[in-house]
This record gives C-alpha cells, structure tokens and sequence, in this order.
C-alpha cells in the first residue's frame, strides 16, 4: 500500500512540474525586444579575478562586451531558437566569419576584442559568433549582421567612457588605491554626452575584496534612442556604495 501511494505520489510532483512549466511558458515574454543594452566591459577588472588568463597588454580603455535585446521591465531575451523574438531568419552563426566582418574587422578587434587572445584572428570569431547566436539573432534585422556589430562600433567611437570619467571633477581615474562613489559614476555618464544613466555592474577581484566597476551599460528604447537604464546596479555591485576602478 505504502509503495502506491509513493507511486501516486510521485505521479502527482511530475504532474505539478509540467503544469507549471506550461504556465511559466505561456507568461513568459515572447516577440520583439523591447529595448536594449550596448555593454561596455573594463578589461582589467575583466581580467584580474583568479582563473581568468588574458592577453597582456591588458587594453586600457573600455571595450564592447556586446548588445543584449531586452524585455521589459528588464529581462534578456532568449536566444532566437528559444524566443520568437523575430519573423526574419537570421544569418547563422556559420555566417560570422572574417570575410563577411573584412569590412569592420579592423574595428572589431581594437573595439570588441576578445581579452584573452585578442591579438588571433579565431578567439575573435569565436566571441563574436557567441554573441551573435545569444543576442544579434534577435536584433533589429537579423538577416544584417553587419548592422548588429557596427550599432556598438558606432556607438564606442562617438563616446570615450574612460575619458569621460577622467574629464570629471574630481576625476575619476584608475586607480589601485582609490575607490569612487558608485552613484557619481552612473551620474557623471549619465550628465556627459551619453546623455542619460546607465546601468553599472560590478565583480570581485576576490571573492573577500571590495566591488569593482567591471561593465557601464547604456540602454536604447526599440527605436534607438537613449533611455535612462531600469537597473541602476547589477545584482554584481551588492550594497556597497564605494567600487574600485582597477588601473591596467
């Protein structure tokens, strides 16, 4: 008796599990993105924590880490396969190659490099069709990756973050042994010509060491204009007010 009603009861936990995965499926948001992130990644706080082994020189300046289509009020859109984020049918990730990127791949490797082998043309690939298949297939026509990478190229050329923050007063440079005010940072981007706040997301360089700036991130409504970001900090950047902005 006591085995079939264990029988029944697992019966009962499967049955509970299919039905709220159905019910999550159906609510979960679906279609189009409705706006998105173009996310600005600091190498050395990208590169310092143990385990991550980059190339050296570490870059010095801001690079492209990528842009990721959003749902509201902010949650990434699931890969294309995943998603429905779009009718088009995107270039596949087979298709990101040094040929079709020829006319920006001197751009590519100096603004969104791969940091831990970025001076080897395969590595670069490799990072940049990953990007691809988890967010250019859902991006404004997706069958144009070429218009996927250059939204970010454009976007890098017109607005040095880094000097931007430098050109702050007081400056917020990097630094070993400065911290800066969480707040300020997001308020200098956002009162410089970026024009409005961004999202900040931080890490560790140890898992007992003080937060560090690791992304800024500027979001962009459906139409391409900026918007204020609906997160001001990653769930990276904890409650701690002062972040560490690491020196290369």
């Amino acid at each position: 008796m006591a085995k079939v009603f264990s029988v029944f009861n697992l019966i009962a936990v499967i049955l509970v599990l299919i039905l709220s995965f159905l019910l999550y499926d159906r609510n979960a948001p679906s279609g189009p993105f409705d706006f998105y992130i173009i996310s600005f990644r600091w190498p050395q706080s990208y590169c310092n924590p143990p385990g991550v082994k980059c190339e050296t020189p570490i870059k010095d300046y801001f690079t492209i880490h990528g842009i990721w289509p959003q749902y509201n009020p902010n949650t990434q859109v699931p890969p294309f396969n995943k998603s429905g984020c779009t009718t088009t049918t995107p270039t596949p990730v087979a298709g990101i190659t040094q040929q079709l990127l020829a006319p920006i791949l001197g751009d590519m490797t100096n603004y969104w490099p791969n940091l831990q082998k970025y001076s080897i043309i395969q590595p670069n690939l490799v990072f940049w069709q990953s990007e691809w298949k988890k967010h250019g297939m859902c991006f404004t026509n997706p069958d144009q990756p070429l218009q996927y990478f250059q939204v970010a190229l454009n976007y890098i050329q017109q607005h040095n973050l880094l000097d931007i923050l430098k050109n702050s007063d007081p400056p917020i440079v990097p630094d070993d042994t400065e911290t800066y005010d969480r707040d300020r940072i997001r308020t200098v981007i956002g009162s410089s010509s970026v024009g409005v706040l961004p999202e900040i997301h931080c890490n560790k360089e140890t898992p007992t060491a003080t937060e560090q700036l690791m992304e800024i991130r500027i979001c962009f409504d459906n139409k391409n204009a900026p918007i204020n970001c609906p997160t001001p900090f990653s769930p990276g950047c904890g409650t701690t007010q002062s972040i560490r902005f690491p020196k290369a």
